[in-house]
């Protein structure tokens, strides 16, 4: 739109100006020169004229001004279409710009979903959010809509106008869905995500000494591994378990862990004949971290002491860290159970060993802590504050780990048939009365002895005392674990194998007699599960024959 030239003149002076002269004007200049009669009535002409043209400048200043108050219009209705047209040309960038980021995000979507199908293991792994993308990642921004401030209460609330354009409230919608899945997708960055489980370090009981366990537990961490078992195709177990050998030159690693991750059968705890049965045929995977898995060889399993090893082949992998080993464990002592979950998310709980010792449906090598063991963790290193292990997880019904003092010594066994607690773990005033009525300070009381047995065709009998064995004082059924196995050490090393039988002297206290005794046992040497059997037998009624009998016979 053209601007109105401002140099110093009116509109009226403008329209003179710009006019043509008119006839009166012609006559002005001319009446200098008419005489007489003629100037007058020239000049009434000319008067006439005047009124004449006055009129007509009048007029188009008006018409004049009309125009360019119609121009201010056009120009006032012109600048809200340009805001309007601005606005659109916003809207098309902002919708180009959305696009492109979603295009983006949709690439970042499928570079993690081929990462993840790269995966080995076959179940969905929290690895899988944490591949790096090669897209461009847009800066998130948070929709918005367009409210518009009408007033404002008394206390300066602002109050918006609730009318919103349908249009626009349908737009935000899908914005907001937008700006939620890219939210989502925020959440699975490694470094923002909240799916980590709490461990124990987090507790304010160990607060003064987080630093330091953290430290140590993440470095025990690198030896521990996630395995998972599968039949036809179905999934069996989880368990955790560490390595304990490396050959350099082979490149294979040899782990330990619990035989539950090939059990698949489990007795009743009441089933006294029942053993546990081992698919020794399952398909094993190694996870080695949260992106690598690998096929694990089973090399042995023992069913007595529920053990595994396995071995890894690791051509393409760094050599693992094989973790120090410490036999020297005392009751009370701290310490942590390491475990994998699902997930493979390391699981840390703080324990103190426990001063108890097994029950009769517990196997006599067990020690125990206080904090819960899952089946995931079974087979997970139990270490002390120093990071040495000290013994491997094995989930029961109360939390127990097997010692390191045994499990290093996983060889066969002499099978005694008899389960044991020990006076060491008897109440104060219990073990002052054994004390002060038998003289015995510690040993070993029989709890049960099995059905045929070698101990029950000797006169071992429920309640009597172990004192010694070859000589040695036992304490504890750990202490009497590792005589046997040394015993056993000794025995193969002088060629004798499985199936042989072994000469034991138990120094006893027959508790009915009160006597000082000593039993020799001749046992077998066995890698079986140990089974504990019940005496029964039929009662049949009898003529002039109660079934019941007050007495019992307890020689």
């Amino acid at each position: 739109m053209r601007q109105s030239p401002t140099v110093g003149v009116t509109t009226r002076s403008r329209a003179v100006l710009l006019s043509p002269a008119s006839p009166s004007e012609e006559r002005k200049m001319q009446g200098s020169r008419m005489p007489g009669k003629k100037k007058r009535k020239a000049s009434s002409r000319e008067s006439e004229d005047d009124n004449n043209s006055e009129k007509r400048t009048k007029a188009a200043d008006k018409d004049r001004e009309d125009e360019e108050l119609a121009t201010a219009a056009d120009k006032d209705n012109e600048e809200p279409a340009t805001a309007a047209d601005k606005d659109r040309e916003d809207e098309e960038l902002a919708t180009v710009a959305d696009k492109d980021n979603e295009e983006l995000a949709t690439a970042a979507d499928q570079d993690l979903e081929n990462e993840a199908s790269k995966t080995v293991v076959d179940e969905p792994a929290a690895s899988s959010s944490y591949t790096a993308c090669s897209a461009i990642s847009s800066p998130i921004r948070c929709p918005c809509l367009p409210l518009v401030v009408i007033r404002r209460s008394s206390d300066g609330t602002e109050i918006n106008d609730p009318n919103i354009n349908p249009d626009v409230l349908e737009a935000y919608f899908e914005e907001e869905e937008k700006y939620c899945s890219k939210l989502e997708r925020e959440r699975k960055l490694l470094t923002l995500s909240q799916e980590p489980p709490r461990t124990c370090l987090s507790s304010q009981n160990l607060l003064s000494v987080r630093e330091f366990a953290t430290d140590m537990t993440l470095q025990v961490a690198k030896s521990v591994i996630g395995l998972l078992s599968f039949i036809d195709g179905k999934l069996l177990a989880h368990a955790t378990g560490f390595f304990v050998k490396w050959d350099g030159e082979r490149k294979v690693g040899k782990l330990l862990t619990s035989a539950h991750i090939i059990c698949s059968k489990y007795p009743s705890i009441h089933d006294s004949s029942g053993t546990r049965e081992y698919a020794t045929d399952a398909q094993v995977k190694i996870r080695l971290s949260h992106k690598i898995s690998v096929d694990g060889k089973l090399l042995f399993y023992h069913e007595y002491y529920n053990i595994a090893v396995f071995e890894v082949s690791l051509e393409q992998q760094q050599p693992p860290k094989l973790l120090c080993l410490d036999g020297d464990m005392k009751y009370g002592e701290e310490v942590f159970v390491l475990g994998r979950n699902e997930r493979f998310f390391l699981n840390i709980d703080h324990s103190r060993v426990q001063f108890m010792g097994p029950g009769i449906f517990e196997p006599n090598y067990y020690m125990y802590v206080s904090c819960r063991v899952s089946k995931c963790g079974a087979g997970g290193p139990v270490v002390n504050f120093g990071g040495k292990v000290v013994g491997m997880a094995d989930p029961t019904l109360r939390p127990a780990f097997i010692p390191i003092s045994v499990l290093l010594r996983c060889i066969p066994r002499l099978c005694l048939g008899l389960k044991f607690s020990s006076i060491k773990f008897l109440e104060a005033s219990h073990r002052e009365q054994i004390i002060d009525i038998f003289k015995i300070d510690k040993g070993l009381i029989v709890k049960q002895v099995s059905e045929g047995s070698v101990a029950e065709k000797v006169g071992i009998r429920t309640g009597d005392i172990i004192k010694c064995l070859n000589g040695e004082h036992v304490s504890t059924t750990v202490d009497l674990e590792n005589q046997l196995l040394r015993i056993c050490e000794d025995h193969f090393n002088k060629g004798n194998g499985l199936g042989s039988k072994v000469d034991i002297i138990f120094d006893i206290f027959s508790i009915r007699k009160e006597l000082h005794l000593t039993k020799k046992l001749t046992v077998n040497v066995s890698d079986g599960a140990e089974v504990i059997k019940t005496g029964a037998y039929l009662v049949s009624a009898r003529k002039g024959l109660s079934t019941y009998s007050s007495s019992g016979d307890l020689s």
